[in-house]
């Protein structure tokens, strides 16, 4: 049997049927090991990006906590400042009184001794 002119042979055509059919396994085999790669990145991206999100949230709350550890510490500074100055002026006052207290003492012995050498004859 002859074929007639321009048309593939039966067995030709089925020859290419099978090869296509092997190429778009070969395809197919390629694009699901793309894929599988694509999805275990995407998995390994989510689980980064979820440690990324506990570690910020830890160095905020460790922020916080530093924030708040700094306005204790001021508040402390701010309460031992204020006894400070109070002290300053208590010892300032203190001071004061002492020295009027060596001043009276002084013009009292300096009284005593002008009264005492007036009181003796010469």
């Amino acid at each position: 049997m002859r074929r007639a002119a321009g048309r593939p042979h039966p067995q030709d055509t089925l020859a290419l049927v099978e090869g296509a059919g092997e190429a778009f396994e070969t395809l197919q085999f390629q694009l699901l090991s793309v894929l599988q790669k694509a999805k275990s990145s995407l998995q390994d991206a989510q689980a980064e990006n979820a440690q990324l999100r506990e570690d910020v949230a830890a160095l905020a709350q460790e922020k916080d906590g530093w924030s708040e550890r700094a306005r204790k510490a001021e508040a402390t500074l701010d309460r031992a400042n204020q006894v400070l100055q109070t002290q300053q002026s208590i010892l300032e006052k203190a001071l004061l009184r002492e020295r009027e207290a060596v001043q009276r003492a002084y013009m009292l012995e300096l009284r005593l001794r002008q009264n005492g050498a007036a009181a003796r004859p010469a």
